[in-house]
């Protein structure tokens, strides 16, 4: 890379920090901070000897932010009944405590979410799961062949994706981890036509083009870019889940730092708002009888694993 390259590439990271530093100036929106908070309980309702005074900072976080949460015009109902839900299971596991501190801080944060009028969430929104090791073991063979034949597609068939199956997909891609729970990844459905009209092309005659977003608010300064991690681990479990359900896809990346006229048509077309970031691309469509894809040989195990000696 040239001089004028690298200068020009500076110029352009630069400029996407700055961009994106501006953005998340403007403060993590209370429904991500809900949702940050309560997960942050949930992990410490999960530990085996939590310490004593575990929590009760975070709680009274929590029950602040649920409270601006419910004074917005539109309140994230979801975050609401995460956040309320989490608070209860908090409360219920205290009670257990005998340890003095706990007592006393524990009377304290009763009186508060009292005062708050707060309604007891859902158990079924937040708190712990009591799993059972012989409910989490899987089929081998079938999950070994849900990887091994998921492939990315550049021929799909010239029919329509179904809705119910690509709702069902997104459904499963969501349980793929994101930081704290936040889920700040976004989905925008448009055609292979529109495609087009945006600018770009459709030469794999896909049926649609997922545009997929990282909301940058549900993160704070210190958190720089995390939507970038958790958009793409959320892409990642969606290939698959769109595999499982018989839908192909393809990937692709985006200009993420240089400025791209095809992702300001899409952000336009689709009225995505400033404070995402276009992260990944998929398009998706049904298999073909038969296709052909690229052999994409991957690596062996042991050169990607190191072990401390």
């Amino acid at each position: 890379m040239g001089m004028k390259q690298q200068m020009a590439m500076r110029r352009y990271g630069i400029k996407h920090i700055f961009n994106n530093v501006n953005v998340i100036k403007g403060g993590q929106q209370t429904n991500y901070a809900i949702l940050q908070l309560a997960h942050r309980l949930e992990k410490g309702l999960c530990i085996r000897d939590p310490r004593a005074g575990w929590g009760f900072d975070k709680a009274n976080k929590l029950v602040d932010q649920i409270l601006k949460e419910k004074n917005r015009k539109d309140p994230d109902s979801m975050a609401l009944a995460v956040g309320t839900s989490v608070i209860a299971a908090y409360i219920s596991a205290k009670e257990e405590s005998k340890d003095p501190k706990d007592v006393s801080e524990l009377q304290k944060l009763k009186e508060k979410v009292g005062g708050a009028g707060l309604e007891q969430g859902s158990g079924e929104c937040g708190g712990s799961l009591l799993l059972h090791k012989e409910d989490m073991l899987q089929d081998e063979k079938a999950v070994e062949k849900l990887f091994l034949t998921r492939h990315s597609v550049r021929d799909f068939d010239d029919t329509p994706v179904d809705r119910e199956k690509l709702e069902r997909a997104v459904a499963l891609a969501l349980r793929a981890p994101s930081a704290c729970n936040r889920q700040a990844s976004q989905i925008y459905v448009i055609s292979g036509e529109d495609r087009v009209k945006a600018g770009g092309g459709n030469e794999y005659h896909a049926d649609k083009y997922l545009i997929i977003t990282g909301n940058m608010r549900a993160f704070s300064l210190s958190e720089l870019n995390d939507w970038i991690v958790s958009t793409s681990v959320f892409c990642g479990y969606l290939s698959l889940a769109l595999h499982a359900e018989g839908i192909g896809s393809c990937v692709f990346r985006k200009d993420i730092i240089k400025d791209s006229k095809y992702n300001d048509s899409v952000r336009s077309m689709c009225h995505i708002p400033e404070d995402e970031q276009i992260i990944l691309e998929m398009a998706v469509g049904n298999y073909k009888e038969e296709f052909k894809v690229p052999v994409s040989f991957r690596r062996k195990p042991e050169e990607v694993i190191h072990y401390l000696p």
